[in-house]
């Protein structure tokens, strides 16, 4: 027996043989798509950074937050005022708990740097009553006065607010 005929790639149409149309994109679809995906790369791209910015100026605000709740329950058990003092201005986003050690390195003493990563952020202002960037807590727990953190990451700020109650909030 012989085998069938091998199939070509010709179809019969009516009573004249053509050729299937060959598989494919051709250059100007291509070129659509791609022209397509640059735009919305381009919309994408900005808010994304945005994006970025938000999360880093969150993170440190919360960090900040954090720190203070650690202050103020320090204070408490201590039964001893505890002091944290904030540098700000220009290029500067630190602050120091005053006789708490690094749990990192132990003989260093507690130094939070926001410039650096993961939150590239600085202090713009720390304003506590007449003490400029030093916030107190009192063997209570209770603030000597209240204020306010203010940072920027980026285009977005971040207000850390603690009220005369010692209660810390983030806007």
């Amino acid at each position: 027996m012989s085998s069938p005929p091998a199939r070509s790639r010709a179809c019969v149409v009516g009573r004249r043989a053509t050729r299937r149309p060959a598989c494919g994109f051709t250059l100007i679809e291509l070129l659509l798509v791609l022209s397509i995906v640059a735009v919305i790369a381009g919309l994408a791209v900005p808010r994304f950074a945005a994006a970025g910015d938000r999360y880093r100026a969150d993170a440190a605000a919360r960090r900040i937050a954090a720190d203070i709740v650690l202050l103020r329950v320090r204070a408490k058990a201590m039964c001893a005022s505890q002091t944290m003092t904030f540098t700000a201005g220009t290029g500067a986003g630190a602050y120091t708990i005053a006789g708490m050690t690094d749990p990192d390195r132990p003989a260093a003493a507690y130094r939070v740097d926001l410039t650096a990563d993961p939150y590239r952020a600085r202090i713009t202002s720390a304003q506590f009553g007449g003490g400029g960037g030093t916030l107190t807590f009192g063997g209570y727990g209770m603030p000597a006065a209240g204020g306010s953190i203010q940072l920027t990451t980026g285009t977005t700020t971040r207000t850390v607010t603690v009220d005369a109650s010692g209660e810390v909030s983030v806007q």
